[in-house]
């Protein structure tokens, strides 16, 4: 309930707020963190985390096709962003007790 986190989104969902979509995708990594006030400004529409969507297939793929560590693993982050404030935010939100690294990648390359 932030002021000025309400006032951001009602700016950037101005232009569709009179005639709501039916459905928005949450693009962005971070856009799910607003789930609860993009739902207030757009309480018809469906809201879909493209993150959690992505998760959802690569988890079939993986069962799917025997693809699955049973034993442990490492897990890698890359970032097109800031590696280090990815790392801090990382650190925060995961709470896993390892410390996490990301690379930055340039996504220009791929």
């Amino acid at each position: 309930d932030d002021t000025a986190t309400n006032a951001i989104v009602s700016e950037y969902l101005a232009p569709i707020s009179n005639d709501p979509p039916a459905a928005v995708i949450l693009g962005c990594t971070h856009y799910p963190l607003l789930t609860e006030v993009i739902k207030k400004h757009l309480p018809e529409s469906a809201l879909i985390s493209s993150g959690a969507e992505a998760a959802n297939a690569l988890s079939a793929f993986i069962s799917e096709n025997g693809l699955a560590n049973r034993n442990g693993g490492r897990t890698e982050f890359y970032t097109s962003g800031g590696a280090e404030l990815f790392s801090q935010n990382a650190n925060t939100f995961l709470r896993n007790g390892r410390e996490i690294n990301a690379v930055h990648i340039d996504i220009e390359k791929f």
